[in-house]
Formats: C-alpha cells, structure tokens, sequence
C-alpha cells in the first residue's frame, strides 16, 4: 500500500508508520500547535491552506491541511489529509506576476488599445 503523505514528506513507508504525528512537521512543536489541536478537538474539523510543513531533510513545503474527527467503533479517529500546493502557488505567483506586468503594460501605453 502506498501512503501520499509519507512519500510527501520523504519517509519510508515503515518509517512513515512508526512516527507519532507530533513527530511530523505540522505538530512537531506541539507547544505551538496546542491551539490547533484544541480547535480540531473543539470543532472537530480544520483546514489550512499553505501551512508550512517540515519534511525528513529539513525542508519547508507549503501544504493544504484538513483533519477531521469521526467516530469508528466508538473510538475518535483523527483523519488528517495533506497535500501538496507548490506546484499551485508556483502557478498563482507566476500568473500574478505575469497579471502585473500586463497591466502596467498597458497603463504605460501611450496609443489607445
């Protein structure tokens, strides 16, 4: 079986599988991210966009986060969902700075278009 998230993050899958999530990047410092865990408790749902997340060689990638809590056989079960948004902003960054230069482009154009 393949999991997204290990490959994402640069483990193996039985290194991926023998963490604890407080040893992954989102909840590595967990006295930061108590307010988190607690919103996630309280709401039982969050979602973050860009959240910067440590990978296994130190490296920050801005991801997507939603985790959500569930009942399964009567125990809360955490689901936490990550992707990766670098190709996106990459697109976002390029478009708004292709956006930009148009626009000053045309704004700086001395004949009517």
């Amino acid at each position: 079986m393949r999991i997204r998230s290990a490959e994402l993050l640069g483990f193996s899958r039985e290194a991926f599988l023998d963490k604890q999530i407080w040893e992954l990047g989102f909840f590595k410092d967990i006295v930061a991210n108590q307010a988190h865990f607690a919103e996630l408790q309280q709401k039982e749902y969050i979602r973050y966009e860009n959240l910067p997340l440590e990978n296994q060689r130190r490296r920050s990638i801005e991801v997507e986060f939603v985790s959500n809590v569930y009942l399964a056989n009567h125990h809360k079960v955490i689901q936490c969902n990550i992707r990766d948004n670098t190709a996106h902003n990459r697109a976002a960054k390029a478009l708004a700075t292709s956006e930009t230069r148009y626009r000053r482009l045309f704004e700086a154009a001395r004949d009517g278009i």
